[in-house]
């Protein structure tokens, strides 16, 4: 969609998006008097929607990626690590994928799992314990922001005991690591919440509790890489 395209006698009954979505939605019509929609972003050179919602906020400054990483870890485990939002703003959790690293290990299997249990549910309760200190996760993916606090806070490696189901099953992965001679093969499947453009909503001022499970034969060590997007709004 492009060319010059006039809002005619622009009033609120035009908007069909709130502004805490991070862009407007108006109705328009272009020089030929056909109806369209375009999409407004909150930025002040930009007039149409070139941009995706993710671009849109790292263009915004609210579009942070962060990095979690565990080494040395065996086939039968249990891990937690919990984020807070900020009391003021929304956390938009854009991805969790999780690599692992082979390197160490030797053949079988592994099966890894990513589930998430929220603090307002009343589907599950669960108090965490212990870990690493709050502290600030993620950098701004916006060099002019490169510096700024999300508010958005992690702790990693504590204890936790949840009764009831998990709210949301993040993913799992499944690997089979065998050799073949002096080689070794890796084959893999898997699902992932994200894939079908779903997010999470952290609620300002609440936390939401991750645990990573993995089981399996595979003998040794591996590491574990994580990697987590997400921006912040208030919604």
């Amino acid at each position: 969609m492009s060319g010059v395209y006039t809002i005619q006698d622009f009033g609120p009954s035009d908007l069909m998006t709130s502004a805490a979505e991070g862009f407007r939605r108006v109705k328009v019509e272009d020089s030929g008097s056909t109806a369209a929609i375009v999409d407004v972003y909150g930025l002040p050179t930009l007039r149409t929607a070139a941009l995706s919602r993710t671009e849109a906020n790292i263009a915004n400054g609210t579009y942070y990626a962060a990095y979690l990483l565990r080494d040395v870890v065996g086939a039968a485990s249990t891990y937690f690590y919990s984020v807070s939002a900020p009391a003021d703003a929304d956390v938009i959790i854009d991805n969790i994928s999780p690599t692992v690293s082979f390197e160490l290990a030797g053949t079988g299997n592994l099966h890894y799992t990513t589930d998430a249990f929220f603090e307002e549910s009343d589907g599950n309760a669960w108090t965490y314990t212990g870990g690493s200190p709050f502290v600030k996760i993620g950098r701004n993916m916006n060099g002019r922001f490169i510096n700024s606090d999300s508010g958005v806070r992690v702790s990693v490696g504590g204890s936790a005991t949840p009764t009831g189901a998990p709210d949301f099953v993040i993913g799992f992965v499944h690997y089979s690591l065998e050799a073949q001679g002096a080689n070794r093969s890796l084959t893999t499947s898997e699902a992932k919440f994200f894939d079908e453009q779903r997010r999470l909503i952290v609620k300002a001022g609440t936390s939401v509790l991750f645990r990573t499970i993995t089981t399996g034969t595979i003998t040794g060590t591996f590491e574990i890489q994580t990697y987590v997007n997400y921006y912040v709004q208030t919604l």
